[in-house]
């Protein structure tokens, strides 16, 4: 079965244990002229990842999957600053300055990579749960992270998709550029290393990040990156991996000087 666009990626994001996975058809639903259809996805022990609507659409007799987010566009405002066009709904409280400051960023990125500034969407959404409902999920278990799957980045499409109601995601901003050199098959220690060196993580700032890690290292003594990959050592404040990403590539842009 073929689903649309780019949507599949999500299938395996975030826990990324789902690499095996069968769809399961729930409903297939008829509203006006189209049809709405709901597919369970499940792994090879019979767990729910995630349950997921796209639309099916006839035309000339045949029928096309169309992606549910499409006709969720429709419903939402938009502000346009200078490269990035900005989409949220009628609930959010629209942050010029913070948008302001994403212009400045995206900017400041395009300098460090030698690079024209880029051109992107970004969704504004209250939370986790309202992205994934948004994108078609009914349920996805990356719904359940409200702080550490804050914000992603689809870099193909250029858009970035915000979780906590921010205009400013500068962490994912990184990633639209760092698609020019590593392509779709960047190493996850120097993608995440460089978003988050430049871009901070969950505090907006590697600065103030690298001050809760030394904390958090001090707290998980036996921590060893890589290895332990559970919640425990992801707080609030930080993600472990990344923050030793960010010291890494740090670490070699020295060396490089």
């Amino acid at each position: 079965m073929h689903y649309p666009d780019l949507r599949i990626h999500h299938l395996t994001f975030p826990t990324k244990n789902f690499t095996y996975y069968k769809p399961l058809v729930l409903s297939l639903r008829k509203i006006d002229n189209d049809y709405l259809l709901k597919t369970a996805f499940v792994n090879t022990e019979g767990d729910i990842h995630s349950i997921y609507k796209v639309w099916v659409v006839q035309n000339k007799g045949k029928f096309y999957f169309s992606n549910f987010e499409l006709r969720e566009r429709r419903k939402l405002n938009y502000y346009s600053y200078d490269e990035i066009t900005f989409r949220y709904d009628d609930l959010h409280d629209f942050d010029e300055d913070l948008s302001y400051q994403s212009v400045l960023m995206n900017q400041k990125i395009a300098k460090f990579f030698n690079s024209e500034p880029k051109y992107f969407t970004q969704f504004i959404f209250k939370n986790t749960q309202s992205r994934y409902k948004f994108l078609g999920f009914d349920f996805h278990q990356g719904a359940e992270y409200d702080i550490q799957q804050s914000a992603a980045a689809e870099v193909i499409n250029y858009v970035i998709y915000s979780s906590n109601s921010t205009e400013y995601e500068p962490h994912e901003i990184v990633h639209l550029y760092m698609t020019n050199y590593c392509s779709t098959n960047c190493p996850e220690f120097l993608d995440e290393g460089i978003a988050t060196l430049i871009g901070g993580n969950i505090i907006k700032d590697f600065k103030e990040d690298l001050k809760v890690f030394r904390r958090v290292m001090n707290e998980y003594e036996d921590y060893i990156p890589g290895l332990h990959k559970n919640r425990q050592y992801d707080s609030q404040e930080t993600n472990m991996n990344y923050a030793v990403y960010a010291i890494v590539c740090f670490t070699l842009l020295q060396q490089m000087n």
